[in-house]
């Protein structure tokens, strides 16, 4: 025997938050999730070899804070976060990585290598990218993004163009 439900919000009790809605041709669509998509407005000079990287822009944020180069999510959950850093050199991918800071310490290390074409139009790019998963709860943690360079110090990072600048995305998957 099958039975039908017709409802077009679920939201807890007590809440005026919609958890999620089912529009007219019955496809669920969860509430507004948090997520952001934020970036370096220019280049760092002379960077060493362990930097915090000034991300100062945002495209768009949702449910959590940019200030002080540190993303604060306000839902408590598991995130996905993804970033991509341009270095100015092949020499500084020499024990080269990107880190996820959780609350100012090392949470997680990753490296990926991804050279770009060079042409008359656009600058040779060398890019580190990386990403994880990482848990917060929702009203202290605070996520950032670091490396370190190897090849030596005083590296630049960044670039004036949005197209290849340094960004750092992150969405829920999971709410606590």
């Amino acid at each position: 025997m099958a039975s039908i439900l017709n409802v077009d919000k679920v939201r807890a009790t007590g809440s005026t938050t919609d958890g999620f809605t089912v529009n007219s041709n019955g496809s669920v669509s969860p509430g507004n999730l948090p997520c952001w998509d934020v970036w370096e407005n220019g280049q760092q000079n002379s960077v060493q070899s362990n930097f915090v990287v000034n991300f100062s822009e945002t495209r768009f944020i949702h449910d959590a804070t940019l200030s002080n180069n540190r993303i604060t999510p306000a839902v408590a959950g598991v995130y996905w976060v993804v970033t991509t850093i341009r270095i100015d050199s092949l020499n500084a991918y020499n024990n080269s990585f990107l880190h996820l800071l959780k609350n100012g310490s090392i949470h997680q290390r990753g490296v990926e290598f991804v050279p770009s074409s060079s042409n008359a139009t656009y600058p040779k790019l060398y890019m580190l990218q990386s990403s994880f998963l990482v848990e917060v709860n929702g009203s202290s943690d605070y996520l950032q993004i670091g490396g370190t360079i190897g090849g030596g110090n005083n590296h630049n990072i960044g670039y004036n163009d949005i197209r290849f600048a340094n960004h750092f995305q992150g969405f829920l998957v999971r709410a606590a």
